[in-house]
């Protein structure tokens, strides 16, 4: 039997899918239209709003999820098509009594009946200043809520939100009555809900039982000045170390274009310095060393916010100890857009991740823990870094989203995973070294953002494997070291992903010595390593074939770690350098093999 193509095609369609498109035989018939959908069915909720005593509340706020109304003068509300489902109710009488409950719609309802009681019998929330809905609110309000017993204090700022994020909430608890202050001051025009969860619990145990919703939003005038809410060091503090950058944080945004001068800011004893402003954050470096057991006294008047508003004046007053802070800067990274790095740094007892914007040095600490966070690197849009940490006592693996410091943890496993590397392209492919156990072979493993997919990168290669490093282009290849001969080299791992069988390739043979990092140039075309050979580790750099190399550094102290700029062309590395337990990072020219710029 001889079919053709096109009774092929309508032969499949009949076996996969069970029906035939008209038109398939041949003949002019025509196409069935696609039916057009059912409407989803849309209902009423309706009724009365009253008090306890079942008089009608007329003017009473009703939120029905998004959308709210106002009762008539006999208390009336109606809403009209609403989709089926679950709906969240925030009700408020003029008086201020409030009521949360939750309707579940599936047909109308006409004749339902909120009861607005300012006593009830059960746990509930029955007050709220702002109110619902309320306009007009000051920027430093308070917002405060009577409930109709006595609050549990314990973890109660676990179950209270507020939207948008206006920096840690501060609560006070007396009895029925929970006061909340934000840190910040809330933005002009702008509409905050307040969520309360329904796991809030009186003395007795008794939890909300309901999910609360109340909204407001602030005046368009900003009349407040900013006010002090935290300092480094902290006021009074003692034993300060004598190369201390101090940095003050306000309330509301700071006009970032005032002067010294402009601000009277003054330090006494008198000694040399720099004053920067960005957001809410006003920051002085010093130029010298301060001196030892000495009080310092910084003094600000004149200070304006965003609008304008002159603050109250500010001091801040700490005495210096006797030795300067030692930090150790390693293991940098550099976002593929070119402006930030991340890096580990050791300050105390312990590693902690920051990042520094390469224009204005602006230092942000990521990590405040009593851990270990180690080899920061950054996804390539810039949105996340992985680390490993040891928190659980072994090494793991972990993802921040840079914009809200969320973490999530990866790997779980009792074994050490560590040395992260996020891959270049947009599928978000971490690479990592796990540590398998008593005289087994470190190996490389690949997953998932979110920690998914966790498997194994070559199954056929049997020597340890570390510091993965995938190429700035494509995923399916990656620098790697391992130990061949004797010593240490770099290998080029490719076609590791997918069913096809991994190429290892070693790079670095040429050299007698042992190489422990790499990392690929921008464009993918030369790989920069770490090398001991002659004494020392220092950057040599290698063609693909591993036939044409040069050293590029020849520092009389090692090298720790280092990035290549992610920009073709610049020539440029971040060098993690110095002695042991006190190294920084440096940008050092490619060419020339000499520092630049010392960055931390």
């Amino acid at each position: 039997m001889i079919v053709s193509r096109r009774t092929a095609v309508c032969l499949t369609l009949f076996a996969s899918i069970q029906f035939i498109l008209v038109g398939c035989g041949g003949g002019g018939g025509k196409s069935p239209q696609p039916k057009p959908p059912t409407p989803m069915e849309k209902f009423t909720y309706a009724g009365k709003v009253v008090d306890e005593d079942a008089r009608a509340i007329a003017g009473a706020i009703i939120q029905l999820s998004q959308l709210y109304t106002e009762t008539d003068e006999d208390g009336n509300f109606r809403f009209e098509n609403l989709s089926g489902g679950n709906y969240n109710i925030s009700a408020q009488a003029p008086d201020g009594t409030f009521l949360a409950t939750m309707v579940n719609l599936g047909g109308n309802i006409l004749d339902a009946r909120l009861v607005l009681d300012r006593n009830p019998e059960n746990f509930a929330l029955t007050r709220v200043n702002p109110p619902l809905r309320g306009t007009e609110v000051p920027q430093n309000a308070e917002i405060e809520l009577l409930f109709s017993r006595e609050l549990m204090p314990e973890n109660v700022k676990d179950y209270i939100s507020l939207s948008p994020y206006s920096g840690e909430l501060d609560l006070a608890i007396e009895g029925a009555v929970l006061t909340i202050r934000p840190k910040f001051e809330l933005d002009e025009t702008q509409q905050y809900r307040l969520a309360i969860s329904r796991n809030l619990r009186d003395i007795e145990g008794n939890s909300l039982g309901v999910d609360v919703y109340t909204y407001f939003t602030v005046s368009d005038d900003d009349n407040v000045p900013a006010i002090l809410i935290g300092s480094s060091p902290e006021n009074d503090e003692t034993n300060v170390f004598r190369n201390v950058e101090v940095e003050l944080t306000f309330s509301d945004k700071l006009n970032p274009n005032q002067t010294r001068s402009d601000l009277a800011l003054a330090i006494n004893p008198n000694i040399p310095f720099e004053v920067s402003i960005k957001e809410r954050k006003l920051k002085i470096k010093f130029i010298e060393l301060l001196q030892a057991n000495t009080r310092y006294t910084v003094s600000i008047l004149g200070l304006k916010d965003d609008a304008g508003n002159i603050s109250s004046p500010v001091e801040l007053t700490f005495v210096t100890g006797q030795v300067a802070q030692v930090t150790d800067d390693i293991e940098p990274d550099w976002t593929r857009f070119g402006n930030v790095i991340v890096f580990s740094r050791k300050i105390g007892g312990t590693y902690e991740l920051f990042s520094l914007k390469l224009d204005g040095k602006e230092l942000t600490r990521l990590t405040e823990t009593d851990f270990n966070e180690r080899h920061p690197r950054l996804s390539s849009d810039g949105v996340y870094v992985s680390y490993q940490s040891d928190e659980n006592g072994n090494w793991d693996i972990y993802s921040m989203r840079l914009a809200t410091r969320e973490v999530i943890q990866l790997t779980t496993s009792l074994n050490d995973e560590i040395q992260p590397d996020f891959s270049s392209t947009f599928s978000q492919t971490i690479a990592y070294t796990k540590r398998q156990g008593f005289n087994l072979p470190a190996k490389i493993f690949t997953m998932n953002r979110d920690g998914s997919f966790q498997r194994e990168a070559d199954i056929s290669f049997f020597r340890s494997e570390s510091e993965p490093n995938f190429h700035p282009l494509q995923d399916n290849q990656l620098l790697f070291i391992t130990d061949d001969g004797g010593d240490a080299d770099v290998f080029i791992k490719s076609g590791f992903l997918g069913e096809s069988r991994a190429v290892n390739f070693n790079l670095t043979s040429a050299l007698s010595s042992n190489e422990t990092f790499a990392v690929w140039s921008a464009d993918g075309e030369s790989v920069a390593v770490l090398s001991d050979f002659g004494g020392r580790k220092n950057i040599w750099l290698f063609d693909l074939s591993g036939t044409i190399y040069r050293q590029v550094t020849n520092f009389s102290t090692d090298i720790h770690s280092f990035a290549f700029s992610p920009n073709p062309g610049e020539d440029l590395l971040i060098v993690s350098m110095g002695e042991s337990g006190q190294r920084h990072l440096a940008l050092v020219s490619v060419s020339t093999g000499e520092i630049i710029e010392d960055i931390t």
